[in-house]
C-alpha cells in the first residue's frame, strides 16, 4: 500500500484579520478551491485526496486523507499531519458520513444526478406509475450513484441513507451565468472488499453484487437469486431440500453463505472510521 496522510486543518486564530480569509469564505466554491490548493502542486494535478468539512464544530475543522502531505502556502490555515495508518481487521464494519456533489456525465457534460433522474422519470411516466416524492428521488438517485462509485473501488456500501439535498448558486467574477452545484449528505456502512468480478472476499466469496442483476442487491454467484429470498424462505420454515428443489442451480453451500452473510449484516459492532 502506498503512503497516505491524515490531516487536521483548521483556521488560525487571527485568520479573519487577513484579506485571504474573506476571499476564501465568500462562497462554498471559493472554500473548495482553497482546500484543493492545499494539495495541488500545479494546474494539471489530478485529485488524490478526500476531505470532510466538520462545519458543526466551532471553529470548523477539515479532515483529509491524501496521497501527499498538504502545504499551507497561505497563513490562513493551520495544518497538522500524520501518516494514515488505520488499524483494520478482516470482517470489520465501518460507518461513513459524507457530503458529495453527485453528477453523471453525458455527451461531455456533467448533470446533477437528482435532476437527471427526475427528467428520466418524466420521460417514462405514464398513468400506471405513481411519481416518486422528492425524498425518494434523492434516496434512489444518490444511493445508486454512491454504489456505482464504490464498486469502482472494490467495495459496497450498505444501509445507505441520502438526504439533505441542497442546490447552491453564486456569482463568479467575470462570468454572467451563476455557478450552480448541489450537495447531498449520505451515511451508511462500508461492506467488505470485493474480489475481481464483484465477489466478496473471504467467507463471503459466494455473495456477488452486479448493478445489472436484481438492482445490485446481494445475490448468489452472479445468479438472479438474492440473499434476501433465501433468508426469507428459511425464516418461513422451508427446509434446505425444498429450497434446493425450488432453485436447482443452488448448492447447500450457497444457502449457508446467504445465512452467514445475513448474520454478518445484522452484527451490532460498528467501528467508526
Amino acid at each position: 500500500m502506498s503512503e497516505r496522510y491524515f490531516s487536521r486543518i483548521t483556521l488560525r486564530a487571527d485568520a479573519s484579520a487577513t484579506a485571504f480569509f474573506w476571499k476564501v469564505f465568500r462562497d462554498p466554491y471559493s472554500l473548495h478551491q482553497s482546500i484543493w490548493g492545499l494539495f495541488s502542486d500545479g494546474p494539471d494535478r489530478t485529485r488524490d485526496f478526500l476531505y470532510h468539512l466538520a462545519d458543526t464544530q466551532r471553529p470548523p475543522v477539515i479532515y483529509a486523507v491524501s496521497a501527499r502531505s498538504p502545504f499551507a502556502a497561505d497563513s490562513c490555515w493551520q495544518v497538522s499531519v500524520k501518516e494514515y495508518q488505520p488499524r483494520l481487521t478482516p470482517g470489520m464494519r465501518l460507518e461513513f458520513s459524507l457530503r458529495a456533489n453527485p453528477v453523471v456525465t453525458r455527451g461531455g457534460k456533467r448533470h446533477d444526478v437528482v435532476m437527471d433522474a427526475k427528467r428520466a422519470q418524466r420521460e417514462i411516466l405514464n398513468n400506471d406509475r405513481v411519481p416518486t416524492t422528492a425524498a425518494e428521488s434523492v434516496q434512489e438517485a444518490c444511493g445508486q450513484w454512491l454504489v456505482n462509485r464504490a464498486e469502482l473501488c472494490g467495495f459496497r456500501p450498505v444501509a445507505v441513507r441520502a438526504d439533505g439535498y441542497r442546490q447552491h448558486y453564486f456569482s463568479k467574477h467575470k462570468q454572467k451565468e451563476p455557478v450552480r452545484f448541489s450537495t447531498v449528505d449520505m451515511t451508511g456502512k462500508r461492506g467488505p472488499v470485493f474480489r475481481d468480478g464483484g465477489a466478496l472476499m473471504g467467507r463471503f466469496d459466494r455473495i456477488t453484487f452486479d448493478p445489472k442483476i436484481m438492482g445490485g442487491r446481494a445475490c448468489i454467484r452472479g445468479m438472479r437469486i438474492s440473499v434476501s429470498v433465501i433468508v426469507s424462505q428459511v425464516a418461513h420454515g422451508a427446509p434446505t431440500e425444498e429450497i434446493l428443489a425450488n432453485y436447482p442451480d443452488l448448492e447447500c453451500e450457497d444457502i449457508r453463505a446467504a445465512l452467514e452473510y445475513a448474520d454478518w449484516q445484522t452484527q451490532e459492532e460498528v467501528h467508526v472510521g
